[in-house]
């Protein structure tokens, strides 16, 4: 999964949690803005960073710092499939203690999240390639598994005695 396609999946998520009316920045102008959410608490900038392997750093909390201040934002959300270092963790918590919220949101805070919105995530190892589908209700299999079963049963009735 690129970069661009962990976005598009956040997205997708976060509108399936109902958080709000979602919005994609473009790519090439996103000033560390990936996705705005416009919700009842306000504006809500998010940041993704699809990095399994490695840890997001002080610098990209800072980036989002900004981004949220620049945007007048409420809120500020950063979405990663890998973890944080102890300094961003604390930098958030310092910014967050200043009265701009940065929500933190790590590869197993993502798979609740997923898990929320009825997605499941699959990951092999500590490589997480992030392959997403949607689980219809159950409502929906039964249908389906009917449709199914009626256009290939064939049925001998016995002969009444």
């Amino acid at each position: 999964m690129s970069g661009y396609d962990f976005e598009e999946f956040v997205a997708y998520m976060l509108s399936k949690l109902g958080y709000g009316q979602v919005e994609k920045v473009l790519y090439t102008q996103d000033e560390g803005r990936d996705i705005l959410i416009r919700s009842t608490e306000g504006l809500i900038v998010v940041e993704c960073k699809h990095q399994p392997r490695s840890r997001i750093g002080r610098p990209i909390v800072q980036k989002l710092h900004s981004a949220v201040i620049s945007s007048q934002a409420t809120k500020g959300m950063l979405i990663t499939t890998g973890h944080f270092t102890s300094e961003a963790i604390e930098s958030a918590k310092g910014i967050t203690k200043s009265g701009t919220l940065i929500e933190m949101v790590d590869r197993h805070i993502l798979t609740d999240m997923a898990s929320r919105a009825k997605i499941k995530l699959v990951s092999k190892g500590e490589s997480l390639s992030v392959w997403t589908y949607s689980l219809p209700s159950e409502e929906k299999i039964h249908d389906a598994l009917g449709s199914y079963v009626g256009s290939i049963a064939v049925s001998y009735p016995r002969p009444p005695e």
